[in-house]
């Protein structure tokens, strides 16, 4: 029952439907960046790592007000990053916080990577881009 009385965030929710009715699941080649960001924030919370959760789950706000596209992994290449980076630092946002956005994000594209769902010859941030 406790479980079932936690908030969940509407995008989260928006997102796991958006991945039902397409088919869509983590472990899926036609996986999403985001959806599998947006699992990522859900599993932290359900092991009760919610300052972790929260975390993501702004950055990836950052990201989505940026480019609120869902696409698969190859999408995200290291110009994409490159432009957020630029894209934040001309709208004022300080240095330190634009790193520590990539570097949720690099963490999310790791995590991709140990579980197999993405092939590492498609890491952008191999280039020393944070």
């Amino acid at each position: 029952y406790e479980e079932m009385t936690k908030k969940i965030p509407l995008e989260i929710i928006a997102q796991r439907i958006k991945n039902f009715v397409s088919g869509i699941s983590i472990n899926a080649p036609g996986a999403t960046y985001y959806g599998f960001w947006n699992d990522l924030i859900l599993e932290k919370q359900k092991l009760g790592k919610y300052g972790n959760a929260d975390v993501y789950q702004r950055c990836l706000n950052q990201f989505i007000k940026y480019d609120n596209k869902t696409e698969g992994f190859d999408y995200y290449d290291y110009q994409w990053f490159l432009d957020f980076k630029v894209h934040k630092k001309m709208v004022g946002i300080a240095d330190n916080t634009i790193s520590h956005y990539l570097r949720t994000a690099r963490a999310v594209w790791n995590e991709a990577l140990n579980r197999d769902i993405i092939k590492e010859n498609i890491n952008p941030f191999k280039k020393g881009l944070i």
